[in-house]
């Protein structure tokens, strides 16, 4: 099944962010604000898709790992 486009443009913004966010500082000083206002979002929307950061790095490593 398909993903929504606004459900993918979502998830696109998200890692978006946090690859940018990673350029300018480490991991550990990234807040969920951090990555929801680089991806132009609310933060409830970034819980909507994951449950902190460290669930939103892992599935981006796991993405990365199955491209």
């Amino acid at each position: 099944m398909k993903k929504d486009l606004r459900v993918q443009k979502t998830l696109n913004a998200i890692d978006n962010a946090i690859i940018t966010l990673l350029e300018q500082k480490p991991f550990e000083s990234i807040t969920v604000q951090d990555i929801s206002s680089e991806a132009m979002i609310n933060r409830g929307t970034f819980y909507t898709y994951y449950k902190d950061k460290y669930e939103l790095i892992e599935s981006y490593q796991n993405s990365m790992m199955t491209d």
